[in-house]
């Protein structure tokens, strides 16, 4: 056998194992994942901001804490969250826990942040857990 074919065969093995361990690699798939009390931070964080901006806080200060359930109810199957709404002089205005829930499990996530509504600040503290039932 001649050399020049020796060497374009050789050239011809290399390109083959590139393209098969290219299509290898193109056919992973890569999905980052992150760690769940992370996203239950997040999740957190998010619920109170809602809460925050569609005015529910709010209707819950005054009286109507239906609105705000929605929210904490939108939240998933095995998520639980209870919401708190405390008065600058420390009293508790609204308590809402989601129904289902029972006392926290393993990692629980705790968010707060004030809140002025009207000529009053309040802070509205929000726990979140997984259900592992």
């Amino acid at each position: 056998m001649s050399r020049a074919f020796i060497i374009t065969f050789d050239g011809l093995v290399a390109l083959m194992i590139l393209f098969i361990a290219i299509y290898i690699a193109s056919g992973q798939n890569f999905q980052p994942v992150a760690p769940k009390g992370v996203y239950l931070k997040q999740l957190t964080l998010d619920t109170l901001t809602v809460l925050e901006k569609s005015g529910r806080i709010g209707m819950a200060i005054e009286g109507n804490s239906s609105a705000a359930r929605q929210i904490m109810e939108a939240t998933g199957e095995s998520v639980c969250m209870q919401i708190s709404i405390i008065q600058s002089t420390g009293t508790v205005i609204a308590n809402m826990k989601k129904e289902g829930c029972d006392a926290f499990e393993k990692e629980l996530q705790v968010a707060a942040r004030p809140f002025i509504y009207g000529a009053e600040s309040y802070y509205v503290k929000a726990e979140s857990w997984y259900d592992e039932n």
